[in-house]
Protein backbone atom coordinates (compact mmCIF):
# COMPACT_ATOMS: atom_id res chain seq x y z
CA UNK A 1 0.00 0.00 0.00
CA UNK A 2 2.83 2.42 0.77
CA UNK A 3 4.49 2.18 -2.69
CA UNK A 4 1.04 2.55 -4.29
CA UNK A 5 0.36 5.59 -2.03
CA UNK A 6 -3.01 4.21 -0.95
CA UNK A 7 -4.20 4.73 2.62
CA UNK A 8 -6.38 2.57 4.84
CA UNK A 9 -9.10 5.21 4.77
CA UNK A 10 -8.95 5.24 0.98
CA UNK A 11 -9.50 1.48 0.94
CA UNK A 12 -12.44 1.98 3.33
CA UNK A 13 -13.88 4.73 1.10
CA UNK A 14 -13.66 2.58 -2.03
CA UNK A 15 -15.31 -0.35 -0.27
CA UNK A 16 -17.92 1.78 1.51
CA UNK A 17 -17.01 0.49 4.98
CA UNK A 18 -15.69 1.90 8.24
CA UNK A 19 -11.86 2.31 8.43
CA UNK A 20 -11.78 -0.09 11.39
CA UNK A 21 -13.33 -2.79 9.17
CA UNK A 22 -10.70 -2.08 6.51
CA UNK A 23 -7.90 -2.45 9.08
CA UNK A 24 -9.24 -5.86 10.10
CA UNK A 25 -9.41 -6.90 6.45
CA UNK A 26 -5.69 -6.12 6.11
CA UNK A 27 -5.13 -8.75 8.81
CA UNK A 28 -7.27 -11.22 6.89
CA UNK A 29 -10.43 -10.78 8.97
CA UNK A 30 -13.27 -9.95 6.57
CA UNK A 31 -16.90 -9.20 7.58
CA UNK A 32 -18.50 -12.60 7.98
CA UNK A 33 -22.03 -11.24 8.25
CA UNK A 34 -21.82 -8.92 5.25
CA UNK A 35 -20.62 -10.79 2.17
CA UNK A 36 -21.20 -7.72 -0.03
CA UNK A 37 -18.81 -5.62 2.09
CA UNK A 38 -16.34 -8.49 2.11
CA UNK A 39 -16.39 -8.65 -1.70
CA UNK A 40 -15.95 -4.89 -2.02
CA UNK A 41 -12.99 -4.97 0.36
CA UNK A 42 -11.30 -7.78 -1.57
CA UNK A 43 -11.78 -5.85 -4.80
CA UNK A 44 -10.43 -2.63 -3.31
CA UNK A 45 -7.35 -4.42 -1.95
CA UNK A 46 -6.79 -6.17 -5.27
CA UNK A 47 -6.71 -2.77 -7.00
CA UNK A 48 -3.81 -1.65 -4.80
CA UNK A 49 -1.40 -3.45 -7.13
CA UNK A 50 -2.11 -0.73 -9.69
CA UNK A 51 0.23 2.23 -9.01
CA UNK A 52 -1.65 5.31 -7.83
CA UNK A 53 -1.16 8.79 -9.35
CA UNK A 54 1.60 10.96 -7.95
CA UNK A 55 -0.89 13.09 -6.01
CA UNK A 56 -1.11 12.45 -2.25
CA UNK A 57 -3.77 9.97 -1.07
CA UNK A 58 -7.12 11.21 0.16
CA UNK A 59 -6.32 10.54 3.78
CA UNK A 60 -3.99 9.10 6.32
CA UNK A 61 -2.08 5.88 6.55
CA UNK A 62 -2.00 4.89 10.21
CA UNK A 63 1.40 3.91 11.49
CA UNK A 64 3.55 6.13 9.24
CA UNK A 65 6.40 7.52 11.32
CA UNK A 66 7.16 11.18 10.58
CA UNK A 67 10.79 11.83 11.34
CA UNK A 68 11.54 15.08 9.52
CA UNK A 69 10.58 18.51 10.74
CA UNK A 70 7.42 19.76 9.04
CA UNK A 71 7.54 23.40 10.08
CA UNK A 72 10.09 26.21 10.03
CA UNK A 73 12.07 26.29 13.22
CA UNK A 74 12.60 29.66 14.84
CA UNK A 75 15.62 31.14 16.53
CA UNK A 76 15.44 32.78 19.94
CA UNK A 77 15.31 36.16 18.23
CA UNK A 78 12.16 35.28 16.33
CA UNK A 79 13.75 34.84 12.92
CA UNK A 80 13.04 31.66 10.99
CA UNK A 81 15.82 29.22 10.33
CA UNK A 82 15.93 26.79 7.48
CA UNK A 83 12.98 24.43 7.27
CA UNK A 84 13.52 20.78 6.57
CA UNK A 85 12.72 19.74 3.04
CA UNK A 86 9.33 17.99 2.97
CA UNK A 87 9.47 14.29 2.35
CA UNK A 88 7.71 13.53 -0.90
CA UNK A 89 6.61 10.15 0.47
CA UNK A 90 4.63 11.66 3.38
CA UNK A 91 0.92 10.99 3.36
CA UNK A 92 -1.58 13.83 3.39
CA UNK A 93 -1.94 13.42 7.16
CA UNK A 94 1.83 13.80 7.46
CA UNK A 95 1.62 17.14 5.68
CA UNK A 96 -1.25 18.32 7.89
CA UNK A 97 0.42 17.58 11.24
CA UNK A 98 3.53 19.39 12.44
CA UNK A 99 5.84 19.08 15.47
CA UNK A 100 5.28 21.42 18.38
CA UNK A 101 6.87 24.81 17.59
CA UNK A 102 8.46 27.06 20.20
CA UNK A 103 6.74 30.42 20.60
CA UNK A 104 9.31 33.10 19.79
CA UNK A 105 9.88 36.20 21.93
CA UNK A 106 8.77 38.32 18.96
CA UNK A 107 5.44 36.48 18.79
CA UNK A 108 4.91 36.72 22.56
CA UNK A 109 5.46 40.46 22.42
CA UNK A 110 3.47 41.10 19.23
CA UNK A 111 0.37 39.19 20.30
CA UNK A 112 0.74 39.62 24.08
CA UNK A 113 0.70 35.89 24.70
CA UNK A 114 0.63 34.36 28.17
CA UNK A 115 3.80 32.43 29.08
CA UNK A 116 1.74 29.23 29.42
CA UNK A 117 -0.51 29.84 26.43
CA UNK A 118 -0.10 26.35 24.93
CA UNK A 119 0.64 24.44 28.13
CA UNK A 120 -1.72 21.62 29.18
CA UNK A 121 -4.73 22.92 31.16
CA UNK A 122 -3.83 23.38 34.83
CA UNK A 123 -7.28 24.39 36.15
CA UNK A 124 -10.88 23.55 35.38
CA UNK A 125 -11.52 26.89 33.70
CA UNK A 126 -8.66 26.17 31.28
CA UNK A 127 -10.39 23.09 29.85
CA UNK A 128 -12.45 23.56 26.68
CA UNK A 129 -15.76 21.70 26.93
CA UNK A 130 -17.49 22.78 23.76
CA UNK A 131 -19.53 20.59 21.44
CA UNK A 132 -18.87 16.85 21.52
CA UNK A 133 -16.21 17.16 24.22
CA UNK A 134 -18.84 18.07 26.80
CA UNK A 135 -21.05 15.16 25.73
CA UNK A 136 -18.15 12.71 26.06
CA UNK A 137 -17.22 14.15 29.45
CA UNK A 138 -20.77 13.81 30.75
CA UNK A 139 -20.74 10.19 29.63
CA UNK A 140 -17.50 9.59 31.57
CA UNK A 141 -18.94 11.27 34.66
CA UNK A 142 -22.10 9.16 34.53
CA UNK A 143 -20.12 5.92 34.38
CA UNK A 144 -17.97 6.99 37.33
CA UNK A 145 -21.03 7.70 39.45
CA UNK A 146 -23.29 4.83 38.42
CA UNK A 147 -21.00 2.02 37.26
CA UNK A 148 -20.37 0.16 34.03
CA UNK A 149 -17.65 -0.21 31.42
CA UNK A 150 -16.88 2.67 29.04
CA UNK A 151 -14.25 3.01 26.30
CA UNK A 152 -13.34 6.52 25.12
CA UNK A 153 -11.68 6.31 21.71
CA UNK A 154 -9.85 9.20 20.09
CA UNK A 155 -6.84 10.09 17.98
CA UNK A 156 -3.60 11.19 19.61
CA UNK A 157 -4.08 14.77 20.77
CA UNK A 158 -7.88 14.60 20.75
CA UNK A 159 -8.10 15.49 24.46
CA UNK A 160 -8.64 12.12 26.17
CA UNK A 161 -6.11 12.69 28.94
CA UNK A 162 -7.35 16.23 29.51
CA UNK A 163 -10.91 14.99 30.01
CA UNK A 164 -9.65 12.24 32.30
CA UNK A 165 -7.73 14.75 34.42
CA UNK A 166 -10.82 16.97 34.60
CA UNK A 167 -12.90 13.97 35.67
CA UNK A 168 -10.46 13.10 38.45
CA UNK A 169 -10.46 16.74 39.60
CA UNK A 170 -14.24 16.94 39.71
CA UNK A 171 -14.62 13.58 41.45
CA UNK A 172 -12.10 14.63 44.11
CA UNK A 173 -14.32 17.57 45.08
CA UNK A 174 -17.27 15.21 45.61
CA UNK A 175 -15.28 12.80 47.83
CA UNK A 176 -17.58 9.95 46.79
CA UNK A 177 -15.65 8.23 43.98
CA UNK A 178 -12.22 6.70 44.56
CA UNK A 179 -10.20 6.74 41.33
CA UNK A 180 -7.73 3.89 40.74
CA UNK A 181 -5.12 4.33 37.99
CA UNK A 182 -2.65 1.51 37.23
CA UNK A 183 0.72 2.70 35.94
CA UNK A 184 0.77 2.49 32.12
CA UNK A 185 3.91 4.47 31.26
CA UNK A 186 5.75 1.39 29.95
CA UNK A 187 2.69 -0.55 28.83
CA UNK A 188 2.83 -2.28 25.46
CA UNK A 189 0.63 -4.92 23.86
CA UNK A 190 3.29 -7.63 24.26
CA UNK A 191 6.19 -8.29 26.60
CA UNK A 192 8.74 -8.16 23.78
CA UNK A 193 8.18 -4.43 23.18
CA UNK A 194 7.65 -3.42 26.80
CA UNK A 195 5.54 -4.56 29.73
CA UNK A 196 1.95 -5.68 29.37
CA UNK A 197 -0.67 -4.73 31.93
CA UNK A 198 -1.91 -7.91 33.57
CA UNK A 199 -4.71 -8.75 35.97
CA UNK A 200 -2.17 -8.93 38.79
CA UNK A 201 -1.15 -5.33 38.08
CA UNK A 202 -4.77 -4.22 38.35
CA UNK A 203 -5.13 -6.10 41.66
CA UNK A 204 -2.02 -4.34 42.95
CA UNK A 205 -3.35 -0.92 41.86
CA UNK A 206 -6.73 -1.45 43.55
CA UNK A 207 -5.24 -2.71 46.79
CA UNK A 208 -2.63 0.04 46.79
CA UNK A 209 -5.39 2.65 46.64
CA UNK A 210 -7.99 1.31 49.06
CA UNK A 211 -6.04 -1.06 51.34
CA UNK A 212 -2.34 -0.15 51.12
CA UNK A 213 -1.44 -1.81 54.41
CA UNK A 214 -2.62 -5.27 53.33
CA UNK A 215 -0.25 -7.79 51.85
CA UNK A 216 -1.61 -9.16 48.56
CA UNK A 217 -2.07 -12.93 48.33
CA UNK A 218 0.05 -14.66 45.72
CA UNK A 219 -2.61 -17.04 44.43
CA UNK A 220 -4.75 -15.39 41.75
CA UNK A 221 -8.11 -16.53 43.11
CA UNK A 222 -7.19 -15.56 46.67
CA UNK A 223 -6.04 -12.14 45.46
CA UNK A 224 -9.30 -11.54 43.61
CA UNK A 225 -11.32 -12.47 46.71
CA UNK A 226 -9.11 -10.14 48.72
CA UNK A 227 -9.90 -7.31 46.30
CA UNK A 228 -13.64 -8.00 46.55
CA UNK A 229 -13.50 -7.87 50.36
CA UNK A 230 -11.44 -4.67 50.27
CA UNK A 231 -13.87 -3.00 47.83
CA UNK A 232 -16.81 -4.06 49.97
CA UNK A 233 -15.17 -2.65 53.09
CA UNK A 234 -14.43 0.64 51.35
CA UNK A 235 -17.98 0.85 50.03
CA UNK A 236 -19.41 0.14 53.48
CA UNK A 237 -17.62 3.19 54.88
CA UNK A 238 -19.96 5.46 52.91
CA UNK A 239 -23.38 4.84 51.41
CA UNK A 240 -22.51 6.78 48.25
CA UNK A 241 -18.97 5.41 47.85
CA UNK A 242 -17.98 4.36 44.32
CA UNK A 243 -14.74 3.06 42.79
CA UNK A 244 -13.50 3.88 39.28
CA UNK A 245 -10.70 1.99 37.53
CA UNK A 246 -9.10 4.16 34.82
CA UNK A 247 -6.75 2.62 32.24
CA UNK A 248 -5.03 4.93 29.77
CA UNK A 249 -3.35 3.70 26.57
CA UNK A 250 -5.94 0.92 26.61
CA UNK A 251 -5.31 0.19 22.92
CA UNK A 252 -2.19 -1.65 24.20
CA UNK A 253 -4.14 -3.98 26.47
CA UNK A 254 -3.56 -7.64 25.55
CA UNK A 255 -6.64 -9.77 25.01
CA UNK A 256 -6.22 -11.82 28.20
CA UNK A 257 -6.29 -8.63 30.27
CA UNK A 258 -9.35 -7.40 28.37
CA UNK A 259 -11.12 -10.63 29.27
CA UNK A 260 -10.07 -10.26 32.90
CA UNK A 261 -11.85 -6.89 33.07
CA UNK A 262 -15.17 -8.74 33.12
CA UNK A 263 -14.26 -10.32 36.46
CA UNK A 264 -13.37 -6.96 37.97
CA UNK A 265 -16.53 -5.40 36.58
CA UNK A 266 -18.74 -8.07 38.10
CA UNK A 267 -17.13 -8.19 41.55
CA UNK A 268 -19.71 -8.38 44.33
CA UNK A 269 -19.65 -8.07 48.07
CA UNK A 270 -19.07 -11.68 49.22
CA UNK A 271 -21.05 -10.98 52.41
CA UNK A 272 -24.21 -10.00 50.48
CA UNK A 273 -26.28 -12.50 48.54
CA UNK A 274 -28.42 -11.67 45.53
CA UNK A 275 -28.80 -8.37 43.73
CA UNK A 276 -26.46 -5.53 44.63
CA UNK A 277 -24.93 -2.48 43.04
CA UNK A 278 -21.57 -2.82 41.24
CA UNK A 279 -18.50 -2.06 43.33
CA UNK A 280 -16.22 -1.05 40.46
CA UNK A 281 -16.70 0.99 37.27
CA UNK A 282 -14.10 0.84 34.49
CA UNK A 283 -13.01 3.58 32.09
CA UNK A 284 -10.73 2.75 29.14
CA UNK A 285 -8.97 5.51 27.20
CA UNK A 286 -7.24 4.69 23.93
CA UNK A 287 -6.46 5.48 20.33
CA UNK A 288 -8.59 4.12 17.43
CA UNK A 289 -6.92 0.73 17.71
CA UNK A 290 -8.91 0.25 20.92
CA UNK A 291 -12.09 0.06 18.84
CA UNK A 292 -10.43 -2.72 16.83
CA UNK A 293 -9.65 -4.63 20.02
CA UNK A 294 -13.29 -4.34 21.05
CA UNK A 295 -14.57 -5.37 17.63
CA UNK A 296 -17.80 -7.40 17.59
CA UNK A 297 -16.14 -9.49 14.85
CA UNK A 298 -13.70 -10.87 17.43
CA UNK A 299 -15.41 -13.64 19.42
CA UNK A 300 -12.42 -14.05 21.74
CA UNK A 301 -13.37 -10.85 23.61
CA UNK A 302 -17.15 -11.00 23.21
CA UNK A 303 -17.65 -11.05 26.98
CA UNK A 304 -16.07 -7.58 27.00
CA UNK A 305 -17.53 -5.81 23.94
CA UNK A 306 -21.02 -7.00 24.84
CA UNK A 307 -20.71 -5.10 28.14
CA UNK A 308 -18.67 -2.12 26.95
CA UNK A 309 -20.09 1.18 25.75
CA UNK A 310 -17.84 3.03 23.29
CA UNK A 311 -17.82 6.76 22.63
CA UNK A 312 -15.58 8.48 20.09
CA UNK A 313 -13.91 11.83 20.67
CA UNK A 314 -14.24 13.61 17.30
CA UNK A 315 -12.26 16.58 15.93
CA UNK A 316 -13.34 20.07 16.97
CA UNK A 317 -15.39 20.65 13.82
CA UNK A 318 -17.75 23.60 14.20
CA UNK A 319 -16.27 24.23 17.64
CA UNK A 320 -12.85 25.15 16.24
CA UNK A 321 -13.32 28.91 16.52
CA UNK A 322 -14.70 28.63 20.06
CA UNK A 323 -11.68 26.50 20.98
CA UNK A 324 -9.22 29.04 19.55
CA UNK A 325 -10.95 31.89 21.43
CA UNK A 326 -10.91 29.87 24.64
CA UNK A 327 -7.31 28.72 24.25
CA UNK A 328 -5.76 32.09 23.41
CA UNK A 329 -7.88 34.26 25.70
CA UNK A 330 -7.36 37.98 25.07
CA UNK A 331 -4.76 37.26 22.38
CA UNK A 332 -7.52 35.69 20.22
CA UNK A 333 -8.84 39.18 19.49
CA UNK A 334 -6.01 39.53 16.97
CA UNK A 335 -7.27 36.57 14.92
CA UNK A 336 -10.16 37.10 12.51
CA UNK A 337 -12.80 34.44 11.94
CA UNK A 338 -11.65 34.08 8.35
CA UNK A 339 -8.17 33.16 9.57
CA UNK A 340 -9.60 30.37 11.69
CA UNK A 341 -11.62 29.14 8.71
CA UNK A 342 -8.40 29.05 6.69
CA UNK A 343 -6.77 26.97 9.43
CA UNK A 344 -9.75 24.60 9.44
CA UNK A 345 -9.30 24.15 5.69
CA UNK A 346 -5.63 23.33 6.19
CA UNK A 347 -6.58 20.63 8.69
CA UNK A 348 -9.17 19.03 6.40
CA UNK A 349 -8.13 16.31 3.97
CA UNK A 350 -9.45 16.30 0.43
CA UNK A 351 -11.66 13.38 1.35
CA UNK A 352 -13.34 15.51 4.05
CA UNK A 353 -11.55 13.99 7.05
CA UNK A 354 -10.77 16.63 9.68
CA UNK A 355 -7.64 16.49 11.83
CA UNK A 356 -8.61 19.59 13.84
CA UNK A 357 -7.84 17.99 17.18
CA UNK A 358 -6.70 20.24 20.06
CA UNK A 359 -3.02 19.26 19.90
CA UNK A 360 -2.78 19.72 16.11
CA UNK A 361 -4.62 23.06 16.35
CA UNK A 362 -2.27 24.27 19.11
CA UNK A 363 0.79 23.44 17.02
CA UNK A 364 -0.54 25.21 13.93
CA UNK A 365 -1.61 28.24 15.95
CA UNK A 366 1.89 28.54 17.40
CA UNK A 367 3.44 28.33 13.95
CA UNK A 368 1.03 30.94 12.54
CA UNK A 369 1.58 33.33 15.45
CA UNK A 370 5.34 33.01 14.97
CA UNK A 371 5.14 33.63 11.22
CA UNK A 372 2.77 36.60 11.61
CA UNK A 373 4.66 38.35 14.43
CA UNK A 374 6.13 40.99 12.15
CA UNK A 375 2.97 41.73 10.18
CA UNK A 376 1.24 43.88 12.79
CA UNK A 377 -2.49 44.52 13.07
CA UNK A 378 -4.83 41.53 12.95
CA UNK A 379 -4.22 38.05 11.56
CA UNK A 380 -6.42 37.56 8.50
CA UNK A 381 -7.08 34.61 6.24
CA UNK A 382 -4.51 36.04 3.80
CA UNK A 383 -1.90 36.14 6.57
CA UNK A 384 -2.62 32.53 7.49
CA UNK A 385 -2.48 31.42 3.85
CA UNK A 386 0.85 33.22 3.43
CA UNK A 387 2.20 31.61 6.59
CA UNK A 388 1.04 28.19 5.44
CA UNK A 389 2.74 28.60 2.07
CA UNK A 390 6.05 28.69 3.89
CA UNK A 391 5.33 25.29 5.42
CA UNK A 392 5.10 21.81 3.87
Amino acid sequence: MKPARVSIREIARRAGVDPAVARRALRGVFPARDQSASSRLRAALADVSTPAPAAPPDDDLHGVQIEKSLAPRCSNTGGPVSAAKPDENLTEEGRMLIPKPTITPAARQAWRLRPDVFSPPAAREDVFLGGEMRAVYEHMLAKARHGGLLAVVGESGAGKSTLKDLLVTDLATESEVIVIEPHTQRMEENDKAGKTLKGADIVEAIMGEIAPAQRIHRAAEAALKQVAVALAGSQAASRNRRHLLVIEEAHCLPKPTLRHLKRFLEMKNPAVKGLQRPMLAILLLGQPELADRLSPFDPSVREVWQRCETVHLPPLGQGLEAYVRHRLGQAAQAIESGAIAELAQRLTARGGQSLAYPLAVDNWLAAILNASAGLGGRITAAHVAEALRGMP
